[in-house]
This record gives C-alpha cells, structure tokens and sequence, in this order.
C-alpha cells in the first residue's frame, strides 16, 4: 500500500511533489503492461491533449462513474462554496457540509458497491499517485484513528497537465488497475467504487484542484457569486455538456425505500438487507421505510401505507423541524393483527415530501410508492 506521503490526502500536499523514482521505474519495467502499451498510451495522451495543454486550457470532465445518474447514482454532496461556517452549494442549495471541497456521487447500498461500478478517468492525463489495501467498511465501526491522515482511502490521482489535477477517493480495496506514471484516457477504468477510508456510505468522493486550490467542477474557475445561482447556466463548468444535463441539479431525492418486516435501522438498509423482500401473511410487522437525502427545516412529510382494500393501515404527515439533513430516514407501520394474520394481497406504501417555496406556495418535491405482496406462504 501506498504510503499517505506519496498519496497526499489534502491538497496543499499536491503542488510540486513528483513520484517517487522506483514507482517510474516500476512502469517501465511492469510485465503486465509493458513498456510498448506505456509507450502507445503516451503517445495517445500527447496527440489527444497536447493542444489543450499547450493552450493551458481547464480538462473537460466525463461522469467519473460508470453508472445512470437519476437511476443508479446520484449526486448527495457538492463542493461547499460558502466562507465560513456557513453552508452552500454551486447553486445556493445546502447539499454539502462545512469545508467539503469535492463532488460525492453515491449508489445506493452494499448490495450494488459488491455488483461492481466502475471508477472512470475524467479526462486524459498520467497517474500521478495512488493507494490501496485500505478495508471497506464503514469508519464509524474503526473509529476515526483509524483512517487519520488517510480519509480519501484507497483512490487515485491524475494529472491532466497545466496544473489541473483529480481526485478519486473511496475506491474498492484491490481494485485499483493503473500504476503510478501510467497514462490514461477518458473513460479508462480506474477501480470500483468502494467503502474505504472516512466513509459511512458506498461513494466516490470526486476532487479537483488547480496548482493546488480546490475548484468546483460545476463552475470551474469562476466564483459561484458572479455567475448567480441559475444551475443551467453552465459558465465555467468543466463538465461536459452531455454531462452536465445528466447531472441535473435537485434539492432533494429518494435514496431507498422499500417494506421490512423488522426495524429498518439505517445501517441494515445500507446493507441491503430488505431488497427483494419476500414475506407472508405471518410476518409480525409489516414496516414501509424512506431514505432520502436533502431533507430540509421545515419540510413535510406524508406517509402512508394501505391495505390490499384500500383502506389505510397506519399514517403519518409531520414537518422537519430539525436543521438540514444529507440523508434522513423513516419508517411506519404496525404489529400483525391480534386476529391472526394480515389480509393476503398487495400493500401500498407511499411517501410524499413537499416545500414551501419563497413565493409561499407549497410545492411537491418528489413522491416514491412502493409495493408488497404478502402471500399464505413463502418457499
């Protein structure tokens, strides 16, 4: 594993440090890949970026995962653009926290980091350092001794010249596939998504500086202030414009949801552990549970599950009165029936989070159901 020093885990560890002339000596020498694949791929690098290198010229980013964003993942934290204690995004949201200087795009749960995503080169530019063997798993189990001085994790950093560099933290223990000194191209794969380093959930922490400074992809060089809060703007980006559509900006939105016949603590649903939930007319609690992230101070929240007839079996609409929240979750339900056992049939279960705009009119910001079949018997 790579040592912190050679794999710097804040910024103003970046400029001017080189790589170590045994990793140098390592790729040239690497069996795997050969000096006559490092030699192609420089050459593709120098043909492909030479011109926007000479010109200085910020990288343009490609999506750093191979994933549906909307579908399979999904932006919960920006680049925290506020001075201070205070909070704000790129577009005067709150979807970041204090002194948070990258672009967290998450899966789900356990259930689809172990299915595999892949961790994309953004743009063209040579490995500059890198690191692995950290475990994957929640940092809150370990404490944060345990990951001091190595937050990023298992992870990777390119240099994509003129001083422009990226940062791909949270990877997959032993996934990482490009030695130091390596050239690589847009799209190349990188590793896989993991759980390492100072993580509670399975995400890639994506970073960008300049000689140095931390820079928000969303607006690139340009300071949020002066390009308004209008998101579809553009100006500065150095994402992509296809991917910047795709990275179409919400307050709020559903992680997972689904029915338990258990309590759904939040680190059990992060397992996955209520995917595909098969369950009978026995089970002793039917469960309908949310996990959203955005969730703000003075949001309401309706919840309701119903019965196969229609009627309601338990029901609940309440305002957030607490601060701002990156993920929050809730749960409702009841015991089985003193009777026996529930109806047979399909069970609703159905969230609904709305917000009061600053015209002061409430407006519905997404609405999730989710359905369950209890049967006589489950095989």
């Amino acid at each position: 594993m790579s040592s912190a020093r050679k794999f710097p885990d804040e910024p103003h560890d970046l400029p001017g440090r080189k790589i170590p002339s045994q990793s140098i000596d390592w790729v040239l020498a690497n069996k795997t890949f050969g000096i006559a694949r490092s030699a192609f791929l420089a050459i593709v690098f120098f043909l492909l970026s030479s011109q926007s290198f000479a010109a200085n010229e910020p990288p343009k980013f490609i999506l750093p995962l191979d994933c549906e964003i909307g579908t399979h993942c999904f932006v919960q934290n920006y680049v925290d653009q506020a001075f201070g204690p205070a909070v704000e995004d790129h577009a005067c949201g709150r979807l970041s926290y204090d002194g948070h200087k990258g672009t967290d795009i998450r899966v789900a749960d356990l259930v689809v980091m172990n299915k595999g995503v892949s961790v994309l080169a953004a743009a063209d530019g040579r490995i500059k350092a890198t690191r692995d063997g950290m475990p994957d798993r929640d940092f809150r189990d370990a404490g944060p001794e345990e990951v001091r001085d190595r937050e990023c994790g298992n992870g990777v950093i390119i240099d994509h010249g003129g001083g422009w560099q990226s940062k791909y933290c949270h990877m997959r223990r032993g996934s990482i596939l490009t030695p130091n000194g390596h050239f690589v191209v847009a799209g190349q794969k990188l590793g896989l998504i993991g759980l390492s380093g100072k993580t509670s959930f399975p995400h890639l922490h994506f970073e960008v500086t300049r000689d140095g400074k931390y820079v928000d992809p969303f607006t690139g060089l340009h300071q949020r202030k002066t390009v308004s809060c209008n998101v579809s703007q553009g100006i500065g980006t150095l994402w992509k414009p296809s991917v910047l559509a795709a990275l179409n900006y919400k307050t709020s939105g559903v992680i997972s949801s689904g029915f338990a016949t258990r309590k759904p603590d939040i680190k059990k649903i992060e397992r996955g552990e209520f995917k595909k939930l098969k369950a009978s007319v026995e089970v002793p609690v039917l469960l309908f549970w949310i996990q959203i992230y955005g969730m703000q101070t003075g949001d309401k929240s309706e919840t309701i599950v119903n019965l196969p007839d229609g009627s309601v079996l338990a029901g609940n609409r309440k305002i957030h009165e607490g601060t701002h929240k990156a993920q929050w979750y809730t749960f409702i339900g009841k015991r089985r029936p003193k009777s026996g056992t529930w109806p047979v049939g399909t069970y609703k279960g159905r969230y609904r989070l709305t917000r009061k705009a600053a015209d002061g009119v409430w407006r519905e910001i997404f609405r999730v159901e989710r359905k369950i079949e209890l049967e006589s018997s489950v095989k």
